[in-house]
């Protein structure tokens, strides 16, 4: 510090009350922090934080919207299988409603129609099964008619094309035959229950189904020369194909049940 009167530095000097020692300015003592008090040591925070994002994570895979978003990725990679399984999880756990059953036709009719892709018709018919039967069993509670009717018509796709395999002139009876012409009727019968876009035209290609099974018979009748029944099958075959064929925009891709018909029609009239 300095004298206020002369202006110069003066060193301050204290005296021990107690003892009289001569004590020189000192600068305070250093100040020492609190000791810290207990805490979660760092490692076993770290443990910690692990355990509950692996716990969240378990929850969430068990959870309901999981399995939806997991049953739908699957669906998109053609993991029809193991989408469905998922979906039946969910549903057995959780109930059905609407979205469950729908997601669940919807990869059946998938899984369905890529064996159809692949000509494996007979594995494709109990999948197709599965999806009727899943709607009619939920009637009311989640079913649909609309995936009802988009089953019986690969159904029928399927049973005639099973028949087809036999050869060129199909046993008006057989099995496979039978089941594509049940089919169609049934599928007639729900499509006037439902109101739906795509209702003339299904029923178009229903029955063109139609058609194309009386062509069949049609054909076995004239192929064993009994003209009576080849022409009452000829012409329930032209009747279906003219209903068909009258609800259709784009009729090229009928030409050739046209033209089949056609020349089966002049050989019966022979």
């Amino acid at each position: 510090m300095y004298c206020p009167r002369c202006g110069k530095e003066v060193r301050v000097s204290l005296v021990c009350p107690q003892c009289g020692e001569v004590l020189k300015d000192q600068s305070p003592p250093p100040h020492i922090p609190d000791e810290p008090g207990p805490g979660i040591p760092r490692g076993l925070m770290v443990v910690i934080l692990i355990i509950f994002i692996l716990l969240g994570g378990y929850i969430f895979t068990q959870s309901d919207a999981y399995l939806k978003m997991k049953a739908k990725r699957l669906t998109q990679q053609g993991e029809y299988a193991l989408a469905i399984d998922a979906l039946d999880e969910m549903i057995e756990r959780s109930g059905v409603d609407g979205e469950r059953i729908m997601m669940r036709s919807e990869a059946l009719l998938a899984q369905g129609q890529a064996r159809m892709d692949h000509g494996d018709y007979r594995e494709a018919v109990p999948l197709f099964r599965r999806v009727i039967e899943n709607n009619l069993e939920f009637e009311g509670s989640g079913g649909n008619k609309e995936f009802i009717v988009k089953a019986l018509y690969d159904t029928s796709i399927c049973f005639l094309m099973l028949a087809q395999d036999r050869g060129e002139y199909i046993e008006p009876f057989c099995d496979e035959l039978v089941s594509a012409d049940d089919a169609v009727d049934e599928l007639l019968v729900v499509l006037e229950e439902i109101d739906v876009d795509w209702k003339s035209e299904m029923a178009a290609d229903a029955h063109i189904l139609a058609s194309n099974i009386a062509a069949e018979r049609a054909s076995y009748f004239w192929h064993i020369k009994n003209k009576s029944q080849a022409k009452a099958y000829l012409l329930e075959a032209e009747k279906e194909f003219g209903i068909g064929i009258s609800e259709v925009k784009e009729k090229s891709e009928y030409t050739k049940l046209g033209l089949e018909l056609s020349k089966l029609h002049a050989r019966i009239a022979d």
